[in-house]
């Protein structure tokens, strides 16, 4: 056989290097098949070794992270410290440049603060962010629209060491609101990874001696939920405890006509049907409902519970949201949006028996109370309204005794130190108000007119109607011994009482108001019975006193302040429309058009000749 021909040469010669073309070998030796056919000289030329390639060291990416961090510190550093040779100081956009997206802060002086309330000025702050050190990194932190909650906090002019202080002021308020608890453990920077948005909320409420802080927070918030809620579709105990907290102390953003307060509370409701925190844990997995959320309560050993509850802090905000949507609808005559259910004593009685904080305890007498007072208002008022004979004026009679009588059981029931004046003695009072008022005192001008109606029938029996009579007057009599509890509380306390407490004795003062002023639908109504009974001027000067001492006193806030910064005006507002109503005559007392509201104030209140004089109707 003959010597096989390689089919491609090891080496291609100079000829087919500069044509480009392959170098192939022919049966002639040392030479190629085109240089053969060409005849020509096959030319090779002696070959260069390859230089080895030598390897490029290799970094790790923590390391080039360090590197990147030392060289930014770097610049940090000399930026700072070229601008204090010359007097000045770096500023927050040069800083957040310099730093690309590393956070520092300059602590901003705070407004009105008392010296017992953490304060939010340079004099009471530290330098977390000493010169020549790297600044403080919030890389590990959760963003919520492009912002963490450490450099939010710091946007609004908050430092950080005096967060700590405000949430401790916190801490003290929530047993007015039993419904969210802060653990014991937890501080500043642990909420602002786990819990930001309940954390922002809890500092809103808590920063009330700093009007300026507590309105960028409390905005802050507002934005942040929302967003979170509308565009990411966030559904999660953190947010859902946020905006309970947010409306637990409502009355610090309530503006007149700009409130919003319904609308955030039906977002919480709709977030406890979307994470199933109505039903139990074994019902919402089978119907597939919150499956993705971090709210099931993990158990380290099995236990008989597995599918009773959710975790506690899941069970307080579904009790919560009822609690408010229940006693804000009483005072406002708006419906309740999440309804009563006896899973709702469960989760109560269980929290209780448990016991995580000495609060728990309250929840389930709160729940009870609740439902006792709505179920008896309701039958109250069914009486009530359809009186036409002697046996429904005994009818009505029974069931104020069969209300008073478990009224007492449940009071018997609670421990001797939630009988004493405080947030739990003012909700009783709420609840009996509400029981007594039988849909005749706060009620839409609807119904009024309807009852107006119905009271020109001239076979309405003047003994059913002396039934009706009795039963405001226990409403009255609830009515001003809430008053004289509410009293009783330290101005010192005003600031932590929740907007359920607030709304408590606004419906106190609105119905002894009416009863002592005369509603001409109610004909055989004696105010001078009311009037006697319930010292109404007296009721109104302590108020006025009371709230001119904690006054503001500056007309910007009277002119847009919310509701708590404006107590005061509205009290003296209400004091001087009644001076003038109570010496019109009961039949015209109540219907009176002419403009009280408008002329109660006096001229100076306002430097504004075209601003409306009453708070109520500020734009």
């Amino acid at each position: 056989m003959g010597r096989k021909v390689k089919s491609k040469a090891s080496q291609a010669c100079e000829t087919c290097r500069s044509l480009k073309v392959r170098c192939l070998p022919s049966s002639q030796p040392d030479t190629c098949l085109k240089c053969a056919n060409s005849k020509r000289t096959c030319v090779f030329l002696e070959r260069q070794p390859r230089q080895p390639r030598q390897q490029k060291q290799k970094h790790s990416s923590k390391a080039r992270i360090r590197a990147l961090e030392s060289k930014v510190d770097s610049l940090v550093a000399l930026a700072s410290q070229s601008q204090l040779i010359h007097g000045q100081g770096p500023s927050q956009r040069e800083l957040g440049l310099l730093e690309n997206g590393l956070s520092t802060y300059s602590s901003s002086s705070g407004h009105g603060v008392q010296d017992s309330t953490p304060s939010s000025s340079p004099d009471n702050s530290t330098n977390l962010n000493p010169l020549g050190s790297p600044p403080y990194k919030w890389d590990g932190f959760p963003k919520i629209s492009g912002v963490s909650c450490p450099e939010l906090l710091i946007e609004c002019g908050l430092p950080l060491d005096s967060a700590d202080g405000f949430l401790s002021r916190f801490r003290t308020m929530t047993s007015y609101f039993p419904f969210f608890m802060v653990p014991s453990h937890a501080t500043v920077l642990t909420m602002c990874k786990e819990r930001p948005f309940v954390l922002v909320a809890a500092l809103a409420a808590a920063t009330s001696s700093d009007k300026k802080l507590q309105k960028s927070l409390g905005d802050k918030f507002r934005t942040w939920a929302l967003h979170a809620v509308m565009v990411h579709n966030e559904r999660s105990l953190d947010l859902l405890n946020g905006i309970l907290v947010y409306l637990a102390w409502y009355h610090f953003y309530y503006i007149p006509k700009k409130e919003q307060f319904n609308q955030l509370l039906h977002i919480a409701i709709g977030m406890v049907g979307d994470m199933g925190l109505n039903l139990r844990p074994a019902e919402a997995m089978n119907r597939k409902i919150g499956l993705r959320l971090t709210h099931y309560h993990k158990f380290s050993t099995p236990s008989a519970n597995h599918d009773e509850f959710f975790c506690g802090e899941a069970r307080r905000a579904y009790l919560g949201c009822f609690y408010l949507s229940r006693t804000i609808g009483w005072v406002t005559r708006k419906p309740n949006s999440i309804p009563f259910q006896s899973y709702m004593l469960e989760c109560a009685r269980s929290l209780g028996q448990e016991l995580e904080y000495p609060t728990d305890a309250l929840l389930l007498p709160l729940i009870q109370l609740h439902n006792m007072a709505e179920v008896n208002h309701r039958s109250l008022s069914t009486v009530g309204n359809t009186i036409r004979d002697h046996m429904d004026g005994l009818d009505l009679e029974m069931k104020v005794q069969s209300f008073q009588a478990e009224f007492r059981q449940w009071e018997h029931s609670l421990p001797l130190i939630w009988q004493q004046p405080n947030g739990m003695s003012l909700a009783c009072e709420v609840a009996v108000m509400h029981v007594y008022e039988m849909d005749l005192v706060n009620v839409s001008a609807t119904k009024m007119r309807q009852r107006a109606d119905y009271l020109k029938d001239s076979t309405t029996s003047s003994f059913t109607s002396q039934s009706q009579l009795e039963v405001l007057f226990l409403c009255l009599k609830s009515a001003g011994q809430l008053a004289q509890n509410f009293l009783s509380i330290p101005t010192s306390e005003y600031g932590s009482l929740s907007y359920t407490e607030w709304s408590g004795i606004t419906y106190a003062i609105f119905i002894i108001y009416r009863l002592t002023v005369g509603i001409p639908q109610l004909r055989d109504w004696d105010v001078r019975v009311a009037r006697t009974t319930v010292d109404f001027d007296c009721v109104l000067d302590a108020f006025c006193n009371r709230f001119n001492s904690i006054s503001l006193g500056d007309d910007a806030i009277l002119e847009n302040g919310d509701l708590f910064s404006i107590m005061g005006s509205i009290f003296e507002n209400i004091k001087q429309s009644y001076d003038r109503l109570k010496l019109l005559p009961q039949k015209d007392s109540a219907d009176d058009t002419s403009p009280v509201h408008a002329t109660s104030f006096l001229p100076s209140t306002f430097g504004h000749a075209l601003q409306h004089p009453c708070p109520t109707f500020q734009t």
